[in-house]
């Protein structure tokens, strides 16, 4: 009976690596989920930070609130969004940096800060320069009105 074939190393490093970015991109979908719902808790629960002023101020209370779905859907462009400005890890290693930041009604980012460090100062600078950079984001819904604080993860690979 013929010996069965062994498996090329080769091949099986290409599988493993390819197993290893599914995980990676499940695990990554997972995180944005988790931060999507609890974005749109926040903002079901009124938590969502705003500043009024204006002349709209009076009509905030007169605005319907925006719905769950209205609030993920902005958060899942503007998530979008900032991919397309995500750079390569300047420092060649992988890593996740949750950053905040306040949008303002017209999609400009008026302020952002490190919310949870990767432990690489080089990947934390380059999260906030990305967020900098992609602004105007979306504009939020005009029933959120005001200023919104919003917080995301941005992994690097």
């Amino acid at each position: 009976m013929p010996e069965p074939a062994k498996p090329d190393p080769r091949q099986l490093a290409r599988e493993a690596a390819r197993r290893r970015a599914r995980a990676d991109a499940r695990a990554q979908a997972r995180a944005d989920a988790r931060a999507g719902r609890d974005a749109d808790r926040a903002a079901a629960r009124g938590a969502v930070a705003r500043e009024g002023g204006g002349p709209d101020a009076g009509a905030a209370a007169s605005r319907p609130a925006a719905s769950g779905a209205e609030v993920a859907s902005w958060r899942g462009a503007v998530v979008a969004h900032l991919d397309a400005y995500k750079p390569v890890s300047p420092s060649g290693a992988g890593g996740t940096v949750r950053v905040a930041f306040t949008v303002d009604r017209g999609g400009r980012v008026t302020s952002a800060s490190v919310a949870g460090s990767s432990g690489d100062p080089s990947l934390d600078a380059a999260a906030l320069a990305m967020v900098r950079r992609a602004s105007p984001v979306p504009a939020p819904p005009d029933e959120l009105g005001g200023r919104i604080a919003l917080a995301v993860p941005v992994r690097f690979h």
